[in-house]
Parts: structure tokens; C-alpha cells; sequence
């Protein structure tokens, strides 16, 4: 599935957001987060945010990267400007390399709804 993601204001620069690939990675990751009853929305495109993944009744974005959002300073600091955008808005950012969700997606999924019971606390 490709999502056409448009252009995105941070701060006072335009950025100009070329198609995105969902990954089968985040695919899956949706997949197991709805097994166990979690509403997700996959490929999430409004306003002035994109998530791959956007759990609604949490206010979480979960953002599955590739190895350059780690090791690009200029990626670094387009996701720091992102995060903030969304602190500021009351929601949470999660970003998970997509090299660590192939090995431990089970994991992850079981984590992330842990939060989402603490979050309900």
C-alpha cells in the first residue's frame, strides 16, 4: 500500500513529502496490535501529520524507521521536529527501527499495549 503523505509545515519551512511504501513490517505490526484488540489505523494522513501506525483512543503515533532515520543527522532532526510537533498536540510518538521489529515484533506488540493500559491509569 502506498500513502501520498503531501506537503508538511515545521515550523516555517515546507517540506514536500514524496509517496511512502507501507512496509510489510508495520503491516504486521498492525496486524498483531489488532489481535489483541487495539483499534490501529494504518497509514494515518491528516493535516500536518503522517504516522504509519496511529492508535486513536491513545493519542500514539507509532513511526516505523529505517536505518537512515538512525544514522542521517539530517533525518535525526526532521524526526526531533516531528516528535515535537506532536508533544505539543498531546500525543505520544513511538519510533521503532524496522531492523528490531522483524526480530521481536511479538514483543513489541505485547509492550505496546502495556502502555496503553498504563496510559488508561
Amino acid at each position: 500500500m502506498d500513502i501520498l503523505v503531501g506537503r508538511v509545515f515545521l515550523g516555517k519551512k515546507l517540506f514536500n513529502m514524496k509517496l511512502k511504501k507501507i512496509t510489510e513490517e508495520t503491516k504486521n505490526l498492525c496486524k498483531s496490535l489488532k489481535e489483541r484488540n487495539v483499534n490501529c489505523i494504518l497509514g494515518y494522513n491528516k493535516k500536518d501529520k503522517y504516522a504509519d501506525i496511529y492508535l486513536p483512543e491513545s493519542k500514539i503515533f507509532i513511526e516505523i524507521d529505517n536505518l537512515l532515520h538512525c544514522i542521517s543527522p539530517k533525518q535525526i532532526i526532521l524526526n526531533f521536529k516531528g516528535t515535537n510537533l506532536s508533544d505539543k498536540n498531546s500525543f505520544y510518538t513511538i519510533r521503532i527501527p524496522n531492523l528490531v521489529l522483524e526480530e521481536h515484533i511479538e514483543e513489541i506488540s505485547k509492550a505496546i499495549l502495556e502502555v496503553i493500559k498504563m496510559k488508561k491509569l
